[in-house]
């Protein structure tokens, strides 16, 4: 199963990078822009394709015939209680409806938004801030007296510093603070009984390039961390990750706004007769 899901991640990497490759010099709202009217355009497609159009006249026509009946017999309690409990059971007739495949479509770009994430919604590390990198023992390896649990970090290059580790033995895992001193992607290992894993440091300015934040062991997380390679079965870790900023949040508004304008849009062209 979970070489399903690394093939799957590398699938949409690939679709992702491809997709937005062509917009990679208009930056990064003209990125946005883009994946916007993909999220819009297929949710709407997706939407229209599984929804069923009878039941949903059938729910707002009882949805009308329960206000005007409220309306009509406004001074008789009894009847505007019936049609309240009326209106209530059509509410809920519609709302079955619509919240289907209203779900089915946004699973069906969930992969897109976990993507878009990584590329607009986490900002490399600042040139000259610091960063923290945690690493999570796995459940056999305990870093409480013993030295040897512990991994050793090398820096590829000579590009930062490292501080001191401190220990968490509560959380079995280990934290050291890293300060990188140039630019670009750096290379850091991880090395621990003649074993490496391999993780790199974003460090701003930076190309356009998705984060890596985390690596993890074989977990059904790895869907939400796409960019991330599945550690080895024996390395005795269960996560790998850099703390990066978070990025303004202009460009998920963006998003959010054109691809609402995108799928109106689109199911309005679609449900005219």
């Amino acid at each position: 199963m979970y070489a399903l899901i690394a093939h799957f991640n590398r699938l949409c990497n690939g679709a992702f990078d491809a997709g937005l490759a062509p917009f990679a010099g208009l930056g990064e709202y003209a990125q946005v822009t883009v994946i916007a009217l993909f999220v819009g355009v297929a949710v709407a497609l997706v939407f229209n394709r599984v929804l069923d159009r009878t039941k949903l006249k059938r729910a707002r026509r009882d949805l009308r015939s329960c206000l005007f009946e409220i309306w009509l017999y406004r001074h008789d309690p009894g009847v505007v209680l019936r049609a309240q409990w009326e209106l209530m059971k059509a509410n809920g007739r519609y709302v079955s409806a619509i919240l289907p495949p209203l779900l089915i479509a946004m699973l069906a770009i969930s992969p897109v938004l976990v993507q878009s994430y990584h590329r607009f919604g986490l900002d490399p590390v600042p040139d000259g801030a610091t960063a923290l990198l945690t690493v999570e023992l796995g459940d056999g390896v305990a870093i409480d007296g013993f030295a040897e649990a512990v991994p050793e970090l090398v820096w590829d290059g000579g590009r930062g510093t490292v501080t001191a580790m401190v220990r968490q033995p509560s959380a079995n895992r280990v934290v050291w603070r890293l300060h990188p001193t140039k630019p670009g992607t750096h290379t850091l290992h991880l090395v621990r009984g003649g074993k490496s894993e391999t993780f790199p440091l974003y460090v701003a300015p930076l190309k356009s390039e998705s984060v890596i934040e985390s690596r993890l062991a074989r977990s059904w997380r790895l869907l939400a961390q796409p960019r991330g390679t599945v550690l080895g079965g024996d390395s005795g870790y269960r996560r790998i990750s850099i703390d990066y900023p978070e990025a303004d949040s202009g460009w998920l508004i963006w998003l959010t706004v054109t691809s609402l304008l995108a799928a109106v849009i689109v199911n309005r062209v679609g449900s005219a007769p």
